[in-house]
C-alpha cells in the first residue's frame, strides 16, 4: 500500500473520455475560461508540481506559485530560476514530509498523474461534458475517495457544461 500525503492533491480536467491532452494543449483550447479561473483559485498560493511537456505547454512558471517540473533532464532546465526542476517524484514525496503545512498539488500531463495517484488525498476533478478524440487520456483510480459531486452547469463564456468534482480520501 502506498502512504497518502494529507498535503498533496491533484487538478485535473477532463473529458467524458478521459481526454485531458492534445497537441500540448487541452483538447477544448481556451474555450473554458471558468475551469482556468477555477484552477487558479485553487493552486494560487500553493506549490504545483507538472512535468515537463506541461510546462513548455504553458511556456512559463505559474505566478504566485511554488513551481516543480518533474524532468529526466532537470539540467536543462537549471536556467530558469522560476522553477523547481526535479528527477523524481520521490523529491516531492520528501518536501510534502518535511513541509506538513504546505498544500502541493498535481497539475499534470498524465505521466505525473499517473506517478501521484497513489499519494494523493483530494482530488479536483472538472469534467467536460463533450468527447474529444484526443491523443493523451487518463484514468485516475477513484476506488477509496469519497465524492462530493457538483451539478452540470452551463457556465456563462464556456463552450461546454462542465461539473467539478471533489474527491476525499476515506482515512
Amino acid at each position: 500500500m502506498k502512504l497518502r500525503y494529507k498535503n498533496i492533491s491533484m487538478i485535473v480536467a477532463m473529458d467524458k473520455t478521459g481526454s485531458i491532452g492534445d497537441g500540448n494543449d487541452m483538447p477544448w483550447g481556451r474555450d473554458m475560461p471558468n475551469d482556468l479561473r477555477y484552477f487558479k483559485n485553487r493552486t494560487l498560493g500553493h506549490s504545483v508540481v507538472m512535468g515537463r511537456k506541461t510546462y513548455e505547454s504553458i511556456g512559463k512558471a505559474l505566478p504566485g506559485r511554488k513551481n516543480f517540473v518533474l524532468t529526466s533532464n532537470p539540467e536543462a532546465l537549471s536556467n530558469d530560476d522560476s522553477i523547481i526542476p526535479i528527477s523524481h517524484h520521490a523529491e516531492v514525496l520528501k518536501y510534502a514530509l518535511r513541509h506538513p503545512d504546505e498544500k502541493i498539488i498535481i497539475i499534470g500531463g498524465a505521466s505525473v498523474y499517473d506517478l501521484f495517484a497513489d499519494n494523493v488525498t483530494t482530488i479536483y476533478m472538472t469534467l467536460v461534458n463533450a468527447h474529444y478524440n484526443s491523443e493523451t487520456k487518463i484514468n485516475i483510480p477513484l476506488s477509496g475517495f469519497n465524492l462530493e459531486q457538483g451539478d452540470m452547469i452551463h457556465r456563462e463564456g464556456d463552450l461546454y457544461p462542465s461539473q467539478y468534482n471533489v474527491y476525499h480520501w476515506r482515512d
